[in-house]
């Protein structure tokens, strides 16, 4: 290729060949370099390598990275060792604080005396509604009773006078 052809087809690159780097090498140096480097590493290293020995020196290889064969440790018996004890130790752990924190299954109502519970529902311990009572007997039939006999119609008035109806619009 001549430099013309080149300048037309890559500019940069005739650009680049025709600049100096500052490095020359002799004319036909790269022809006789192989020559020099096999010479030299003739001279310099083979002489201090005995006869023979890449013959063998495979085998002396071998022989040096050759192991036993590994000792193989059960994955599945180093697991038993160690998970068996931790499950056992879990296990009466467990037992132990199931014990300490057991409930007696008596009714706690049952000690409680009659008297005691009327206290408690008079002094107006016992905050129930008529929806939760009417939950808790849902086979009782509350519309037959008669309280009404019970009260006159004054009563009721006066009661009726006395309550604030917001007040009771926005509790229930």
């Amino acid at each position: 290729m001549t430099p013309e052809e080149l300048k037309n087809i890559a500019p940069k690159l005739s650009e680049l060949k025709a600049m100096k780097t500052g490095f020359e090498v002799p004319n036909g140096y790269f022809e006789s370099l192989e020559d020099k480097v096999i010479s030299k590493i003739k001279s310099d290293v083979i002489k201090d390598i005995p006869e023979g020995y890449f013959d063998t020196i495979e085998d002396r290889v071998f022989e040096k990275i050759k192991r036993e064969d590994p000792k193989v440790i059960s994955l599945k018996s180093r697991l038993v060792k160690i998970a068996a004890p931790l499950a056992i130790a879990a296990s009466i752990l467990l037992l132990i604080t199931l014990q300490l924190f057991k409930t007696s299954n008596e009714d706690i109502f049952a000690n409680l005396e009659t008297s005691e519970i009327e206290t408690w529902i008079n002094n107006g311990d016992l905050d129930l509604n008529t929806f939760e009572i009417t939950s808790v007997y849902n086979d009782a039939n509350f519309e037959n009773i008669e309280l009404y006999d019970s009260y006159s119609d004054n009563d009721l008035l006066e009661y009726l006078d006395d309550i604030d109806l917001e007040s009771l619009i926005l509790t229930n």
